[in-house]
C-alpha cells in the first residue's frame, strides 16, 4: 500500500531496520519512522532509506502485529497515561499550594492597609491635639 508522506513538519526519521521487507518506490528497503512532531506523534511508517536528500515521498504505515505488539502498543499507552496523571496530580498540588500563597499575600496586603490607615489617623490625630494646644497657649 502506497500513500503520500506526511509533511516534514509532522515527521523526521528516527531510522531502524525493515525486517518486513517494505520496500520503497526504489526497490530499496524501507526505513523504519516514527513522528516526532504534529497530531500523528508517534505513528510508526515506512519511508524511503534516501528521504530526504531525494525527494522520495513513498510511505507506508507499519501494520500493527496481531497481540504482542497491539499489547506492547496498550502497555505504552498505559504507561504514558500514568505519567501523564502523575503530572497532573503535581500541578494540581501545586496550584493549590499557589492558591493558599495567594490568599496569605492578600491577608498581608490587608493588614498593611490597615496598619497605614491606623498610622494615618495617629497622624491627623496628633496634628490636632498639637493644633488646639497651640491654639490654648495663644
Amino acid at each position: 500500500m502506497s500513500m503520500k508522506r506526511p509533511s516534514s513538519s509532522s515527521s523526521n526519521s528516527c531510522g531502524s531496520k525493515n525486517r518486513n521487507g517494505v520496500l520503497c518506490n526504489h526497490n530499496l528497503a524501507a526505513v523504519l519512522r516514527t513522528t516526532k512532531k504534529g497530531p500523528h506523534v508517534g505513528m510508526k511508517f515506512y519511508g524511503c532509506s534516501l528521504w530526504p536528500q531525494n525527494g522520495c515521498r513513498f510511505f507506508q504505515l507499519e501494520e500493527i502485529q496481531a497481540d504482542a505488539g497491539s499489547k506492547s502498543m496498550s502497555s505504552d499507552i498505559e504507561t504514558q497515561i500514568n505519567k501523564y496523571e502523575a503530572k497532573l496530580k503535581k500541578l494540581k498540588t501545586k496550584n493549590e499550594q499557589l492558591k493558599v500563597e495567594v490568599s496569605m499575600l492578600k491577608v498581608k496586603v490587608d493588614k498593611h492597609s490597615k496598619g497605614e490607615k491606623i498610622a494615618m489617623f495617629g497622624l491627623i490625630f496628633s496634628w490636632i491635639i498639637f493644633a488646639f494646644s497651640w491654639m490654648v497657649k495663644s
